[in-house]
């Protein structure tokens, strides 16, 4: 997706937005927090497809038995009316591949959406293709590092949690965290796996946790 980058801005546009009386919506997160950025005073409509409720959190189209935010989009676009062209149908179906882990993690209430997935399959695209964007654009510098990563991972909680810890100075090498949690949450009797950073006041801060299942990390 690094085509896309001149397309999106490195600050929001705040002066522009609130002077053309414009709006933000938030896929994918329901707080401006998560993006990054600070609230601004101009409507914000999230479309999200996480349970959790945060402090801060926008109203809008949110639905938890979604698998993906992705689909919520392509319903909005079918309620608008709106044609997406193939190249469109080719992001929305790589989020939802994104997101389930290529159906890995699909639930019995995902099965509304179904629906959605094959009409999307059905403007001709490749799974093959969005499958090879995704995981096929690894460097092997980078398959050495997330096996370093995986190597030094810790057990906490009687094997039920495995913690991942990176330093700050890596922060610029590509850790493939996909890989990291579906390799470490096949190991028998773990729940969780989380990713953390070192920084360099020797504090840890928590970069990435896998869904949650019936171990309290509270």
């Amino acid at each position: 997706v690094r085509h896309l980058e001149p397309l999106f801005e490195s600050c929001l546009p705040i002066e522009r937005l609130i002077k053309e009386d414009a709006g933000v919506f938030l896929v994918g997160c329901a707080t401006f927090s998560r993006t990054g950025f600070h609230s601004i005073s101009c409507m914000g409509v999230a479309i999200d497809h996480h349970a959790s409720v945060e402090e801060g959190s926008l109203a809008g189209y949110i639905d938890a038995e979604a698998p993906a935010s992705t689909l919520l989009v392509y319903r909005l676009m079918k309620t608008m009316n709106i044609i997406p062209t193939k190249e469109d149908v080719e992001w929305l179906m790589l989020g939802f591949c994104s997101d389930t882990g290529f159906f890995r993690h699909l639930s019995v209430t995902a099965a509304p959406y179904m629906h959605d997935v094959g009409e999307l399959l059905s403007y001709g695209i490749s799974v093959e293709q969005i499958y090879e964007k995704i995981e096929g654009r690894f460097s092997l510098e980078s398959r050495r590092y997330t096996g370093s990563l995986i190597s030094h991972c810790q057990v906490y909680a009687n094997g039920q949690l495995i913690m991942v810890v990176e330093d700050h100075w890596d922060v610029n090498l590509d850790r493939d965290a996909a890989s990291i949690y579906r390799l470490l949450l096949s190991v028998e009797d773990v729940e969780i796996v989380m990713i953390m950073r070192r920084k360099d006041n020797g504090y840890l801060s928590l970069i990435h946790i896998s869904e949650p299942t019936r171990l309290d990390v509270i």
